[in-house]
């Protein structure tokens, strides 16, 4: 009986004196809460699977962010620089659509006979760019009047004719002063009528036809 006395006494005793005791302080529940996230069951996994593309923008945006920071005003010029070149872009892609909707084109292929260009004179070639710009196909017309251009320079030997060779290859064959400048002419009208898809107006034609029957046969 005794020893059951002494026994809840003392059990009494400890209870009382557990709670007389102060409260564990903030640094106490800090440090065991560190202690509680550090354990591997809690800790978050790490990012895996990010793409090339995503961390080299990730990387491309924090320089970019960084160069704004250390020089504002560069960073301002060069962003109204590529804004301008977009719109410059952007107006460049209207106006060749524009243009090409614009251009007039053969309605047939059948009223181009193929001319063997070993065998046909260029005087043949000169004749029928004629009658295509008659008709307001510039386009093909001064396309024939190039050809008849080459065929008269390759006849008074200036140039030797090649199926793989282009203006400017022409160009830089030819010595004589009224060759290279009725080549010049047509470089400066040819290019951009076949690939710029600018039309050539009548008196640009009217000029190099003039400059074709200007060259000395």
């Amino acid at each position: 009986m005794r020893r059951l006395l002494a026994a809840a006494a003392t059990i009494l005793l400890t209870t009382t004196a557990a709670a007389a005791r102060d409260p564990p302080g903030r640094r106490i529940i800090v440090e065991a809460r560190d202690e509680v996230f550090a354990r591997p069951e809690f800790r978050q996994r790490a990012r895996d699977g990010e793409s090339v593309v995503v961390a080299a923008l990730r990387t491309f945006a924090k320089y970019v962010v960084g160069f704004r920071d250390e020089h504002p005003v560069a960073f301002m010029v060069i962003v109204g620089f590529m804004a301008l070149t977009l719109v410059i872009l952007v107006a460049h892609i209207v106006w060749t659509v524009v243009v090409a909707r614009r251009a007039r084109y053969l309605p047939s292929a059948d009223e181009l006979p193929a001319l063997d260009v070993r065998r046909t004179p260029p005087e043949d070639f000169r004749a029928r760019a004629v009658r295509l710009a008659g008709e307001g196909h510039f386009d093909a017309a001064v396309r024939d009047l190039y050809t008849a251009l080459v065929l008269t320079l390759d006849r008074r030997g200036d140039l030797a004719y090649a199926r793989h060779k282009a203006l400017l290859d022409y160009r830089t064959e030819v010595r004589a002063d009224d060759a290279r400048s009725a080549l010049e002419s047509f470089a400066r009208s040819y290019h951009p009528t076949s690939f710029g898809r600018r039309p050539l107006s009548a008196e640009r034609f009217a000029a190099l036809l003039a400059q074709l029957d200007g060259v000395r046969t």
